[in-house]
């Protein structure tokens, strides 16, 4: 996980306690909202998913364009 994925992970959540924290109790955040919230972070979690999966996809191509012409790649991980 890169340190740009963690510290959005980390600052949406220090963001979204701090707002529920500092929240006026007479006219608390609409429920909608809050779960408008959730569900973006849901969203980024899976798009940080998306990329990591990506990233490793790229990586085993590049791995492939080394393999000699003719030859039968394999691969190391188990699926």
């Amino acid at each position: 996980m890169s340190t740009v994925n963690a510290l959005g992970k980390d600052a949406f959540m220090n963001l979204l306690v701090t707002q529920m924290q500092h929240q006026n109790p007479l006219e608390p955040q609409a429920d909608g909202e809050f779960l408008a919230q959730l569900a973006q972070f849901s969203s980024l979690e899976q798009l940080q998913g998306i990329n990591d999966n990506i990233a490793k996809l790229m990586t085993f191509v590049d791995g492939l364009a080394s393999v000699p012409t003719g030859a039968t790649p394999t691969s190391t991980s188990s699926t």
